[in-house]
């Protein structure tokens, strides 16, 4: 009694969503920091799958690396993907799968999720930043080679007119 109420206050309590999946990736139990990550209740998530919070272009690989824990090939992983909101918008969590025995024989998944969409947000303006900033250093070296050019043609220029002024001397 003591060990279920000490893990029962672990699911409760820890600021990472929790989700326990059946073998199928049928939601068996959640926490709450999933529902509130996702905008979903309990008893709706319990009638979804984990394909259905996929976002769609996740699904292919979340469904490979779910599959290859089953088979064994891994004992778990951990993978950025994004979930679906109740309203249909994307977000980005950092889940960590495991599979787990249960005392009577059968096999679930146990998916900790660490919502990390703000930091994909971040991770993506730096990105378009670092890109912007190469753009500009590509423009300003075009710019500074075309006056380079230029003062290299001044130069060669006094150069041809000095000759011809010693010339005419």
């Amino acid at each position: 009694q003591d060990k279920e109420t000490f893990y029962q206050s672990i699911f409760d309590n820890i600021q990472a969503g929790v989700l326990h999946l059946s073998k199928d990736g049928r939601i068996l139990r959640v926490n709450i920091y999933i529902e509130e990550m996702l905008g979903y209740t309990a008893p709706d998530l319990q009638q979804m799958t984990l394909a259905q919070i996929t976002f769609p272009d996740d699904l292919q690989a979340s469904e490979e690396m779910l599959q290859q824990l089953g088979q064994g090939k891994t004992g778990s992983y951990s993978l950025a993907k994004r979930y679906l909101t109740k309203e249909g918008a994307p977000v980005w969590g950092l889940a960590s799968v495991s599979l787990q025995t249960q005392m009577k024989g059968g096999e679930a998944y146990i998916a900790v999720v660490q919502n990390i969409d703000e930091f994909k947000h971040q991770q993506d303006e730096v990105t378009h930043a670092a890109q912007n900033l190469e753009s500009v250093i590509q423009q300003r070296t075009k710019e500074l080679q075309q006056r380079v050019d230029e003062v290299e043609q001044l130069n060669q220029a006094i150069m041809n007119l000095a000759n011809d002024l010693q010339l005419s001397n």
